[in-house]
């Protein structure tokens, strides 16, 4: 009702399994209408597999593929693609930029503390706006609290210094209907 926007979380082994993102599609859809976009758990990816039975299963685009352990350009991108150039109708990838788990954990490779995240965070959206591409954040609710160092707070100064260098705040099917609309076209025949 407020405009948001409800995408499928897709289970794990589904990134390989379309009867899995059929079902999963179909059970949600039953509650609230339409789903077009997901976002595989753990970013499970398999290039060769997965965009082309998200396709097959009914999602228009995703917002997975983007790195596990570290934020930045997996696709060697900030701006949507589709993983077969004359496959129009392919599901639309909106990559992954910003992920709060790289950035915090331990375990990946860069474990940073708040103000070098978010330090980082703002070199990646410069990075981004520079070319006038797409930056995407995964942001885990469970990491809301103070406890861990990871805050809301702490990606509300990310989003606010986003807008102020003229970021637009959007949905994926937003940022999808605007890409299509207007620049996909003129990256093909630039």
């Amino acid at each position: 009702k407020n405009g948001w926007e409800i995408g499928i979380h897709g289970g794990i082994n589904s990134a390989r399994d379309i009867e899995i993102l059929k079902k999963q599609k179909e059970r949600t859809e039953k509650f609230i209408g339409n789903v077009k976009s997901i976002r595989q758990h753990y970013l499970a990816f398999d290039s060769d597999i997965t965009p082309f039975i998200q396709k097959q299963a009914g999602y228009d685009y995703d917002s997975t593929f983007g790195f596990n352990i570290i934020c930045g350009f997996r696709a060697g991108t900030s701006f949507p693609f589709r993983w077969e150039k004359n496959q129009k109708e392919g599901t639309l990838e909106i990559p992954l930029i910003i992920q709060d788990a790289s950035l915090f954990r331990k375990r990946s490779s860069m474990g940073f503390e708040r103000k070098e995240a978010l330090d980082f965070c703002r070199f990646l959206i410069d990075l981004v706006k520079d070319v006038g591409g797409v930056l995407t954040i995964n942001w885990h609710t469970e990491n809301h609290s103070q406890d861990n160092g990871i805050d809301s707070v702490l990606l509300k100064e990310i989003l606010l210094y986003a807008k102020k260098e003229g970021g637009w705040i959007t949905s994926l099917e937003k940022c999808a209907k605007y890409w299509e609309e207007n620049l996909e076209k003129k990256i093909e025949n630039a």
